[in-house]
């Protein structure tokens, strides 16, 4: 409960306040709250590392602050145990104890953090003040403090909290704790209360809902839109002058009053004032002797985040609709307005489709099932076998409508192509191959040769590229399927492409096109080259001169050629897929560093594995071809999924992840030429389709560092003793080791 208050107390402050230190005569004690996570530093045995607890008050929590500025501050707990670290460096770990060492001396100043600006300090050591007390791994409860070198992490910044600001003071139980909360003197029983008077439909739908659950728990009755009861009652207030989903909460002896802008904040403030009630108000059990009042108090609040989700499962772990509707009741008490719906896995189809009526009578069904709680290798699962589960459609309306009325939106996800193996189970036909046997899966996992044969993460790369507007270039050795990949992928999205194959002899304006002199009418005519059109195959762009090479700088780069004078666009979608023979090879050229820079991503296939290559050839010999790739989507769907992905939020920590991993490649000994800033840009736009990939309309750090190499080793020139494929993955490896990540779930 201490949390939540204190909660409160961080959203009033709005500047950092500076402790007073303790003397002999007198002492004061203090929580240091972090921010990120509202946890606080606590010390509870001698001699082991420190971690965030859950602020209670207690003595291992409260601090007393000693010395001076100019020697440096001691931290003691009011159990005795004084703060140090094992060392003055990066990666030293925080401890309290009896008998510490002698970096027990500190300062702070204030955060550079923008999101916590004005707002937090920073503790470093007295002897080393660029290093900073960090929450080890992220925030939460249970982290080891540690020190790191990032001013600006978002980990780090706290607040001293005074002990005296605690005492007889009640926490109220709301979670999340709203951003304005003026406790009052004395309850009001709602069993005084005799009407709630609403403004609409919605809010009457909410009122009536409110003073069945009152009745049937409580005992208390409420008429509901008794416009001559206006005394002892609930009274709700439009006013339009609140922002959406903002409310205000006010309770005193003779009644409640409720004002918001529209029916989310009273839905809202009818939540918070639930939670302030005995907790028999979420039950369905008569509860008559409990002490039906609230605390008179004045609340103000508003969600402070726009996204505010849960994710259910439903695909491997079947719940049933009311299961599921009771997910959506708790969502609704804590204010949740995002419910992202699983429906779909290898491990099961559960929805209804009537044109395909093969999804739930065999795609929902499986031979048998895990129940290996909080194993590693298995998953929990209390489906019920012998029949399929599924929603009808008739379940999916209701649960739909369901939300709604609780003011959560739902997002399903149909998990397809990613997790196909339940549908194609049902309908084998309309997988590429179908003389497969395919089953609906029991373990978990990913599987495999469904979509295709071989290299799943390069296609998936692939297409990352293509959603975030970038070019790619395949190297690798002749024969592994470079081109035919790129070919495919013009096919599957209905691109306009050409191919030109790279020769000594190829001219530029065999690319960007010429102008020819028509006699007749005495004036030059552009005949296009090659490159205008959706998707330019560039194949085995190596083996040709310089010169013709840097023909597709200025299309790649600004998506436009100069031919004599005169610009011509190319047409969107603009895709260069270019394959080059490892340099070296008989007959290659290294592209310039320029042209190596304009390729957001540089992928390898390599050689099959035996069961892949043997299943090449089988394919092949049942006739599948490039004519059995289908068109997936049009050109102008695909640039409507391209401002889907630009759309994906990126915090400023992971803008800041992002640079500082670039940055670490222009100091690292084994690089003489780090990234530029075009490489951040790309890197940031390949962890956004990464992030839009996956279903999520935010970037993790896993999002960057899954595409990491790809996109930045092409673009570095490398010390000669680095030249190694090897040896270049051990650097890239060493910097996304050296780069602190943010932690961001």
């Amino acid at each position: 409960m201490l949390l939540m208050f204190l909660m409160g107390v961080l959203h009033l402050q709005a500047a950092p306040v500076e402790p007073k230190v303790s003397t002999s005569g007198e002492t004061h004690w203090y929580l240091l709250q972090f921010l990120n996570g509202e946890g606080v530093l606590e010390a509870s045995t001698d001699g082991t590392n420190v971690h965030v607890g859950i602020p209670t008050g207690k003595a291992s929590q409260l601090w007393k602050i000693e010395g001076s500025s100019n020697s440096g501050y001691t931290l003691i707990s009011k159990n005795g145990l004084q703060l140090y670290t094992t060392s003055a460096s990066t990666n030293g770990m925080f401890r309290a104890g009896t008998h510490p060492n002698n970096n027990k001396r500190f300062v702070w100043q204030t955060t550079t953090n923008t999101t916590y600006k004005d707002r937090g300090w920073v503790l470093s050591l007295k002897n080393n003040t660029g290093v900073y007390m960090n929450q080890w791994g992220g925030a939460g409860v249970g982290k080891e403090i540690g020190l790191w070198n990032d001013r600006a992490d978002g980990n780090q910044p706290f607040q001293f909290v005074d002990a005296d600001e605690l005492s007889g003071v009640s926490p109220l139980p709301l979670i999340p704790y709203p951003a304005s909360v003026t406790r009052n003197e004395g309850a009001l029983s709602l069993r005084s209360l005799v009407n709630i008077l609403a403004v609409d439909e919605p809010t009457t739908r909410y009122a009536t809902e409110f003073a069945q659950q009152l009745q049937a728990v409580a005992g208390i009755t409420l008429s509901v839109n008794n416009a001559a009861a206006t005394t002892s009652a609930i009274l709700m207030t439009t006013d339009a002058s609140l922002a959406h989903e903002a409310y205000t909460l006010n309770v005193t002896a003779e009644g409640i009053r409720i004002t918001a802008a529209d029916s989310t904040g009273f839905f809202y403030a009818l939540q918070t004032l639930k939670q302030l009630m005995p907790h028999a108000i979420y039950g369905t059990q008569a509860a008559l002797d409990l002490d039906w009042s609230v605390p008179c108090v004045a609340i103000a609040d508003q969600p402070q985040f726009g996204h505010r989700g849960y994710m259910l499962d439903v695909a491997r772990h079947f719940f049933s609709k009311a299961e599921v509707k009771r997910v959506l009741d708790v969502m609704a008490s804590y204010k949740m307005n995002r419910f992202h719906w699983h429906l779909t896995d290898d491990q099961g189809w559960r929805i209804e489709i009537p044109e395909y009526p093969k999804l739930t009578t065999v795609g929902s069904v499986r031979k048998g099932s895990f129940s290996n709680a909080g194993g590693s290798a298995h998953f929990f699962d209390d489906t019920e076998y012998g029949r399929g589960m599924f929603f009808t459609l008739d379940d999916l309306r209701e649960i739909v409508a369901y939300a709604k009325d609780r003011n959560i939106e739902i997002m399903p996800e149909i998990d397809l192509p990613g997790h196909m193996v339940a549908a194609v189970a049902a309908y084998p036909e309309l997988s590429c191959d179908p003389t497969k046997n395919y089953e609906v899966r029991i373990d978990g996992g990913i599987s495999k040769d469904v979509l295709n044969v071989g290299k799943d993460e390069v296609m998936i790369k692939v297409l990352l590229a293509i959603l975030a507007g970038g070019h790619i270039l395949m190297e690798d050795i002749p024969g592994v399927g470079k081109t035919t990949m790129a070919v495919a992928f013009s096919k599957a999205l209905g691109l306009e492409y050409n191919r030109v194959q790279f020769t000594p002899d190829v001219l530029p304006s065999d690319i960007t096109g010429y102008s020819i002199y028509d006699k007749n009418t005495g004036t030059m005519n552009y005949q296009k080259g090659a490159i205008l059109c959706n998707l330019f195959l560039a194949d085995e762009l190596n083996r040709a001169t310089s010169r013709t090479q840097s023909a597709l700088l200025q299309a790649m780069e600004e998506g436009e050629v100069t031919v004599d004078n005169r610009t011509y666009p190319v047409p969107e979608p603009f895709i260069v897929i270019a394959t080059q023979n490892p340099t070296g090879a008989k007959g290659t050229q290294m592209l310039p560093d320029s042209q190596m820079d304009r390729f957001m991503l540089r992928l390898s296939i390599g050689y099959p594995s035996h069961e892949d290559e043997t299943e090449m050839i089988r394919r092949k010999q049942k006739g599948v071809t490039m004519e059995n790739v289908v068109q997936m989507v049009s050109r102008e769907e695909l640039m409507q999924l391209r401002r889907e992905v630009e759309k994906v939020f990126v915090k400023d920590e992971i803008i800041d992840y992002i640079v500082n991993l670039c940055s670490a490649t222009r100091n690292h000994p084994a690089i003489l030429q780090g990234a530029s800033p075009r490489a951040s840009l790309a890197l940031t736009a390949l962890s956004k389709a990464t992030a839009w990939i996956q279903g999520r309309d935010y970037v993790l750090p896993k999002d960057v560092r899954f595409i990491f190499r790809d996109c930045i080793e092409h673009r570095l020139i490398w010390a000669q003793e680095s030249s190694g494929s090897a040896a270049r993955a051990q650097a890239l490896s060493e910097i996304l080791g050296s780069v602190r990540a943010p932690a961001i779930k």
